[in-house]
């Protein structure tokens, strides 16, 4: 019995760590002869956790077999990334730095086609990383937006729009293909709004407890999908657009007032939640396209457009006279900018100039990831959602919720007057369905076919 304790060979796990590796990497070449590529990825991983764990020195060789297996294994994320890795390591002097393009360029044109590059937000970066075309497309005219779309995961859809793929390429390509994809512009009518085909997606509805600005009736913070492509206007509805309506004998032939700000490409203001509707249903009617209100949860999916933080720009406020249109120095050096700063605790100005004390003309800032202008700011809009002052029993499907107080419906996305604590992507409240004012407008969605 001693004897037989004695003579049993040492496990993997009692051999010192260099001896570990050793064997694995023997094992490696072994199951790469015979194919087993997964299983050999497996082994190397085993390599790397000795690595990080007893400081064991890598073989020279590790990362092009990574990249090796992670081919053959057709983990093109794996490969691409190992073979990078190989060549930052090893420099343009290593034996195999031409053996290692050519491994990266192989698995790039195998990896990084529309269709598999957006299959994860790892592999999006991966390939982008590794000089991949963001405005790609694949032998069917599908581009790297539509399978963005496919995917119903926006952060994809964001890291593609920020490494530079241009809505505008995608539009072309549905259009030739006769298609109505992810990132398409179009109009039903010469007096419609613009509207832009927005991908579906999940998110998460709400406001953390940390957000700086968060109010009580953001939460519970809960996933919500959104289980298809909707087109949502690319702009805050216009007087223009509104002034159709009341042509064609539309809207109640209600004219609201401007302020004296500007008409045309002004949004329209001094607008109920019933005019909104009015004017949904008129154009739905013109159009034969069932047009709408976004419900609440729509809305902060389109406004989020994959941000996780405060705005979709960033988490604090100081970019904001780039992105929006709110309570800045323009405002803050009018009569009524310094009454309200000497008499309200919300009146906190920006320390810039977005360029109008009062409403901008549609489009006037920068666009978010979706390609939508003045989400946050210019005017707060009004959506279908009946109020409910939190978000416990909400519909997670993106649905209306068609309960609660229901002569109160919710607004959403801060104004010309807002500060930075309302120009947030969660912000809400809510106003009477017949009440307006000069702050308050509207965005129209419509289903997509």
């Amino acid at each position: 019995m001693i004897f037989a304790l004695a003579s049993a060979p040492a496990s993997a796990q009692e051999l010192p760590p260099e001896i570990q590796v050793d064997r694995f990497m023997v094992q490696v070449d072994r199951q790469i002869a015979n194919g087993q590529y997964v299983a050999a990825l497996r082994a190397l991983d085993r390599v790397l956790e000795l690595h990080k764990a007893h400081g064991v020195e890598l073989p020279e060789s590790f990362w092009m077999k990574r990249a090796e297996v992670g081919l053959g294994a057709e983990d093109y994320v794996e490969a691409i990334t190992s073979a990078t890795r190989y060549l930052e390591l090893a420099g343009r002097e290593s034996e195999q730095y031409g053996a290692a393009l050519e491994l990266l360029d192989r698995a790039i044109a195998l990896g990084c086609t529309p269709e598999r590059m957006t299959e994860t937000l790892e592999s999006v970066r991966a390939c982008l990383a590794a000089g991949a075309d963001p405005n790609g497309a694949g032998g069917d005219g599908r581009t790297t937006l539509d399978w963005a779309g496919a995917r119903e995961d926006p952060a994809i859809t964001a890291a593609l729009i920020a490494a530079g793929a241009d809505l505008a390429v995608a539009v072309d390509m549905a259009r030739e293909a006769g298609r109505v994809g992810t990132g398409t512009v179009f109009r039903d009518c010469a007096m419609c709004p613009e509207m832009v085909v927005v991908p579906a997606g999940t998110f998460a509805m709400g406001s953390p407890d940390t957000e700086q600005g968060r109010q009580s009736d953001e939460g519970p913070r809960h996933t919500v999908s959104i289980g298809s492509p909707l087109a949502v206007g690319v702009y805050e509805v216009t007087f223009a657009e509104w002034e159709a309506c009341v042509r064609a004998d539309g809207c109640g032939g209600y004219r609201p007032r401007d302020e004296g700000w500007g008409r045309g490409r002004h949004p329209v203001i001094n607008v109920s939640w019933e005019d909104a509707k009015a004017y949904v249903a008129w154009l739905s009617e013109q159009t034969g396209e069932p047009y709408r209100l976004l419900s609440e949860a729509e809305w902060e999916y389109v406004a989020r457009a994959g941000s996780t933080v405060a705005r979709y720009w960033e988490e604090r406020g100081s970019e904001q006279c780039r992105h929006a249109n709110g309570f800045d120095q323009d405002l803050a050096r009018t009569d009524q900018g310094r009454v309200w700063m000497e008499e309200e605790d919300w009146a906190n100005p920006v320390p810039c100039s977005d360029g109008y004390a009062w409403t901008a003309p549609v489009g006037s800032y920068q666009p978010n990831p979706f390609g939508l202008y003045d989400i946050l700011g210019n005017v707060v809009e009004w959506t279908e959602d009946c109020w409910n002052p939190s978000y416990s029993g909400a519909p997670a499907d993106g649905r209306a919720w068609e309960s609660g107080e229901c002569l109160r419906r919710v607004v959403r996305g801060g104004s010309w007057v807002g500060d930075p604590g309302y120009m947030r992507s969660a912000r809400r409240h809510s106003l009477g369905v017949g009440y307006f004012d000069d702050s308050v407008g509207f965005r129209v969605a419509r289903t997509v076919n």
